[in-house]
């Protein structure tokens, strides 16, 4: 059964009028539905429906209207829409416009069929406008939602390497194409951004396709505050078969409390080369890099290299107690968080091949702290060609 909506509007002209037991002559008005005019829209179930225009054109003498009420039945086979329409009509130019307001979409699923627009001179449609019933085509495709969470938040302790995770679980239609992005991360105190980005996001996405697990890292970084958020987009075929994409963004805060009795903090703790592999097999050294985590009121300065172990075979090796070579470091003579990259020499394959065996040397900072008060600390390298 076509589902009923009933309107009433006063003609441009006219106020009041109608009634008696004789149905109401026929105003010398045409009306026609606009060519093209349509409902084609996208929904989100437990969302409403988004209001939608259908256009009509009038022809003839907009005076036979004066005095009378017009009333607008509208079917609606689906039951898409609220039974209270709104109706205009221009006078000079013999537009009309039907403003439908959208229900609450409960289901998923394509609607599609023909809206019928009855345009009358009383509730019961005994007398129509030349032209009425009005026919609209609609398309409606509704989508489930995608669910996200609007905020996450994170906290470790400066120094401290034990990884730090957090869940994120995101539902979406099983159709969708999932997108996934993490923006730039800034230390709120200062504004700048965290170089390289600190928060990360992996994860995986359910066998019916309804569902992701996913997990923000959190690398270790100078005391502050820091703020970033994660884009996520779902897109799913909509009407007309064009792209329909929904968007959420989760606020992300990660907050490092600050432990004075850390001078410096590296990040990785201890940096690791395993060539073995043959990870560092072409003719060229292998660069790597490694990140002090200073106070942004710390001073950093590179002092030297200490080589503190070698395997036997490697004795008298001109690059036993030379095999890392220290660029200037970035970031670090001016205080503050900082990159140090190493050039490691002598790895498996290279011209001056070191013997196989666990090398290890330390490279050795001061760190200058507000007032004056300086320490010296060491980062750990490892060595394994």
């Amino acid at each position: 059964m076509a589902h009923v909506l009933m309107a009433l509007v006063l003609a441009a002209c006219g106020g009041g009028g109608g009634g008696g037991s004789e149905p109401p002559a026929a105003p010398d008005v045409t009306i026609r539905a606009l060519a093209g005019s349509r409902v084609a829209t996208n929904a989100v179930v437990g969302q409403a429906l988004p209001s939608q225009m259908l256009t009509a054109t009038t022809t003839g003498d907009p005076r036979t209207l004066n005095g009378r009420t017009l009333h607008v039945v509208v079917e609606d086979p689906a039951g898409l829409f609220l039974p209270d329409p709104t109706v205009s009509i221009d006078a000079s130019t013999g537009v009309a416009n039907l403003v439908l307001r959208g229900k609450v979409v409960t289901t998923a699923g394509t609607r599609t069929g023909n809206l019928r627009v009855n345009v009358c001179l009383d509730p019961q449609c005994t007398t129509a406008l030349t032209g009425s019933p009005l026919t609209y085509p609609y398309e409606v495709v509704a989508v489930d939602e995608l669910r996200a969470p609007t905020s996450v938040s994170a906290t470790r302790t400066y120094g401290d390497a034990a990884a730090v995770t957090r869940s994120v679980a995101l539902a979406m239609d099983g159709a969708a194409t999932l997108s996934t992005r993490v923006q730039d991360t800034f230390d709120i105190g200062s504004g700048v951004r965290a170089e390289p980005n600190p928060v990360a996001l992996s994860g995986t996405r359910s066998a019916s396709g309804t569902s992701f697990a996913g997990q923000l890292e959190f690398a270790p970084m100078a005391p502050g505050r820091y703020v970033t958020s994660v884009l996520v987009d779902a897109a799913t075929p909509g009407y007309d078969r064009l792209t329909f994409t929904q968007s959420r963004t989760v606020v992300v805060e990660y907050v490092v409390v600050d432990d004075p009795s850390v001078v410096l903090a590296f990040d990785p703790v201890v940096s690791s080369l395993d060539a073995r592999g043959g990870l560092c097999s072409s003719s060229s050294p292998f660069p790597l890099r490694f990140r002090f985590l200073a106070r942004s009121t710390d001073g950093v300065e590179y002092l030297r290299t200490e080589y503190l172990s070698a395997p036997a075979a490697a004795a008298g090796h001109p690059l036993a107690s030379s095999w890392i070579f220290a660029p200037p470091a970035s970031g670090a003579a001016g205080g503050g968080p900082g990159a140090q990259d190493l050039i490691i020499l002598g790895c498996h394959g290279t011209a001056r091949e070191l013997p196989p065996g666990v090398y290890e040397a330390q490279l050795v900072y001061r760190v200058t702290k507000p007032g004056g008060a300086a320490a010296e600390v060491a980062h750990r390298v490892r060595l394994t060609p």
